[in-house]
């Protein structure tokens, strides 16, 4: 499993690291923050790719075609999962 920086991230999806940034600070990009670091799983930003190309394509095929879409809706953001408490338990 490939981990990408967020410089690595940004050169694979052809933006700027600050593009990058935004996208990852709002969610929209799927990523963790490590530390001051952040991590991107190279599979999810091949599906986040492969996600806003079919979305892409829809959208230019509507306004081929004079039909109005839907408005885009953002993407969800992952929520944390709950983990225990550990306190007094060691």
């Amino acid at each position: 499993m490939l981990t990408y920086d967020i410089n690595e991230a940004a050169e694979l999806l052809k933006i700027s690291p600050a593009t990058a940034y935004e996208l990852a600070e709002s969610g929209e990009l799927p990523g963790a923050r490590i530390g001051r670091a952040w991590v991107f799983l190279g599979e999810e930003l091949i599906q986040y790719l492969r996600e806003e190309i079919r979305q892409q394509v829809i959208e230019r095929r509507a306004a081929r075609n004079g039909l109005q879409m839907a408005p885009r809706r953002a993407h969800r953001r992952r929520t944390r999962p709950e983990l225990p408490e550990l306190i007094g338990q060691v």
